[in-house]
């Protein structure tokens, strides 16, 4: 077949997708009759290859992957609250996590999307005590709260199968972990018991005791054929089981008492332990040198099973806060850091701004407040200025031209404010031809005298501001275009 007659048979293939900014196109030359073929199933989109697209935020959907990357503090929140009885496991790629306070939601984390999908219920309600554990593609959960039960949850079919109880009832401190054979299991609940899950036979052996009483704290972490965990009860004791050998030995105190009940992780080479009870401390410990390092603090306090988890496809800690909250931090191992910009003091609301000045980032509140903060990029922390003149309320933007800042106060109000970084001071200054209120925004070219600025409103007035005169010209600026009011 010539290549005229190739082209008079081709068949185009329109395939659309719901995309955030276009449509996917498709040119297929082929020698068979025309066929149109819906692609709307996210197995569909994977078998074909993606290019700066991905289909995971929504089944079914194609959506243009973005060229730059927000570094935010806070990742993705949870689907609920965490609190008593939340744990979670990671399979290396995604983290899955169980909600707790008996509450049975069960969900799983994918850090590349920074998204969240709801899995299986869970076949009982976890509280103090529960934990999860993978092992060759089944999440291992026990849920405390003085129950035996014993589960596992299926990645692959997202279902989940009841296996042998747990000899005893557990409660705080319970744990389970694996050494890629077998689940090993703390009962917790002020009790010395330890026992072993195969797999294969789905029964429990009883193991060696462990030195003491095991409460809230514990959770088993394994590394090189060793499981460590902290004891709890408001100690510091730390202990380690050695699995060849079946017998535990007490290893260097942890730097801080632990009385809460927390998760903790491994790179491989390290145990990653927070202090939590409502506190920022966060330690490392390394099993070689059996001794304790002190890392960065967390950005908030933790409490209530919050913790690390690592994982391995990024090398990152994704750290839970818990304490009745969504946060969600990553932690990068080899900087000592959580990611992203430290948070505001205080809420930002209506009125807030955020102005470039001299290495710093000046902040308004709004909130109906008259508070100022200044962020500093190279330390990543803010702190409190000098209060402004009058409260912020209303959707109104600053500027910095020369060595101040200038702000609107907005609020249906003339006000004009200006703030002097290098003294820290307010001055009121000539106030506007008329009320501004939201849409009144102020812009600087870079130089000169004049700082130009919109009234907002919903009108179409446009000033100009003379730095030197302190005063507004209206006539020597045209108004905004027809339709383009502000």
């Amino acid at each position: 077949m010539n290549q005229n007659n190739r082209l008079k048979n081709a068949a185009l293939i329109f395939v659309s997708a719901t995309l955030f900014v276009g449509v996917a196109f498709y040119l297929v030359i082929s020698s068979s009759q025309a066929a149109v073929k819906t692609l709307t199933s996210n197995g569909d989109w994977e078998s074909g290859t993606l290019v700066n697209t991905e289909s995971n935020t929504k089944l079914g959907d194609l959506k243009l992957s973005p060229e730059g990357i927000w570094g935010p503090r806070n990742l993705h929140s949870p689907l609920n609250t965490l609190s008593t009885g939340t744990t979670f496991a990671s399979d290396g790629s995604y983290i899955y996590v169980m909600r707790g306070s008996g509450s049975n939601e069960f969900w799983r984390y994918d850090p590349v999307t920074d998204s969240w999908d709801v899995l299986a219920d869970l076949p009982f309600s976890p509280y103090y005590g529960s934990d999860l554990s993978v092992l060759d593609g089944y999440v291992y959960a026990i849920f405390g709260m003085y129950q035996n039960v014993f589960a596992r949850y299926s990645i692959a079919d997202n279902t989940w199968e009841n296996l042998a109880d747990y000899p005893e009832l557990m409660y705080e401190g319970a744990s389970v972990e694996t050494d890629g054979t077998y689940i090993y299991a703390l009962r917790g609940n002020n009790s010395t018991e330890f026992y072993r899950y195969d797999v294969l036979t789905d029964a429990w052996s009883v193991l060696d005791s462990t030195p003491a009483t095991i409460r809230n704290a514990g959770d088993l972490t394994y590394i090189g054929g060793y499981l460590y965990t902290a004891r709890g009860a408001n100690t510091n004791t730390f202990y380690r089981y050695d699995i060849s050998g079946d017998t535990w030995t007490t290893r260097a105190n942890i730097p801080g008492t632990i009385n809460d009940r927390i998760e903790t992780t491994t790179d491989g080479t390290y145990v990653y332990v927070p202090r939590a009870g409502n506190t920022t401390t966060f330690y490392r410990y390394d099993p070689s040198g059996n001794s304790w390092t002190t890392l960065s603090d967390t950005p908030d306090t933790v409490r209530y099973s919050g913790g690390p988890v690592y994982l391995s496809d990024d090398g990152k800690i994704y750290f839970f806060r818990s304490n009745g909250q969504r946060h969600v931090w990553r932690y990068d191992i080899g900087l000592d850091e959580f990611e992203g910009p430290s948070d505001p003091p205080a809420y930002f609301a209506t009125g807030a701004d955020l102005v470039y000045y001299g290495g710093y980032l000046f902040a308004p509140r709004g909130a109906n407040q008259t508070t100022l903060y200044r962020y500093d990029l190279a330390s990543n922390t803010w702190d409190t200025r000098a209060d402004a003149p009058g409260s912020f309320n209303d959707d109104v933007k600053g500027v910095a031209a020369g060595s101040y800042l200038y702000f609107y106060r907005g609020s249906n109000t003339t006000d004009f404010y200006r703030y002097d970084p290098s003294g820290n001071s307010w001055s009121n200054m000539a106030a506007t031809d008329s009320n501004v209120r939201f849409g009144g925004t102020l812009a600087y070219p870079g130089s000169g005298d004049y700082i130009y600025g919109t009234r907002g409103t919903t009108t179409d007035t446009f000033w100009r501001y003379s730095i030197s005169g302190d005063s507004w010209d209206d006539a020597g600026v045209a108004d905004l275009p027809t339709d383009a009011e502000a």
